[in-house]
């Protein structure tokens, strides 16, 4: 699907974070690298909440999840860290 229509360089935030999701859940380790340059550029709470919560389920990736939250956690939205702070378990 990707190759077709070309996801992981998608631009929209929409499409973007969905994609993302959708990889998150199925394991696809290759896409880590993406949500992770997009939970750094992107502080919406619709978009960050879910993969934060969907990175860190995966228990491989829960200490970079978490790792990148507390590096970037000061560019976030105060109510949008705190939450994402519960999500984490760092709360």
């Amino acid at each position: 699907m990707d190759s077709l229509y070309r996801l992981t360089k998608m631009a929209n935030g929409e499409v973007r974070s969905r994609w993302q999701r959708i990889c998150l859940l199925s394991r696809a380790d290759f896409i880590v690298p993406h949500v992770l340059g997009f939970l750094k550029e992107q502080g919406r709470m619709k978009y960050v909440r879910p993969l934060y919560r969907d990175l860190s389920k995966w228990p491989e990736k829960r200490e970079i999840a978490i790792s990148i939250f507390k590096e970037w956690r000061d560019n976030y939205h105060p109510i949008a860290a705190k939450m994402l702070a519960v999500d984490l378990g760092l709360q």
